[in-house]
């Protein structure tokens, strides 16, 4: 996720540039866009791991878990945005979304069952989870503006 990240902040700044000096071509726009709207996800979900809790406190848990589980969630239903596709390319993001959907119900299959016995496993579960509902979620997104 850190590289992902980086190197989207990477490609903002020279769009950040283009834009600044009013060169951005009017096609990059909607990719400009979807970078933006990336980023945001990314440092949100950066933020739901850096902040996960080193405890078996079920509150605490409780709640970071409610927390990432919207946000997580919304991946799926939001920012359907990008160029009009072929059948071929509907499918593809229906392919997607499915797989997406998946990981994220199976993940909360597992967190609906679990048994916090250590004060590190809640956080290292939660960040496994949080990566691989966002490898998931960029190929998905992909679907709509690749970048």
């Amino acid at each position: 996720m850190a590289n992902i990240l980086a190197q989207y902040v990477a490609t903002q700044n020279e769009m950040l540039l283009q834009v600044a000096g009013n060169e951005l071509p009017m096609e990059s726009v909607v990719e400009y866009q979807e970078l933006n709207y990336r980023i945001d996800v990314l440092n949100t979900c950066k933020a739901l791991t850096i902040t996960a809790p080193v405890t078996t406190d079920a509150q605490k848990l409780g709640y970071h878990y409610q927390l990432t589980d919207k946000v997580l969630g919304t991946l799926t239903t939001e920012h359907k945005f990008g160029p009009s596709v072929d059948e071929e390319g509907k499918k593809k993001r229906e392919a997607s979304l499915s797989a997406l959907e998946r990981v994220i119900q199976d993940g909360r299959r597992r967190f609906q069952s679990l048994n916090i016995t250590s004060n590190e496993q809640y956080k290292k579960l939660v960040i496994s989870f949080i990566g691989s509902v966002l490898n998931v979620w960029i190929q998905y997104r992909n679907t709509y503006v690749n970048i």
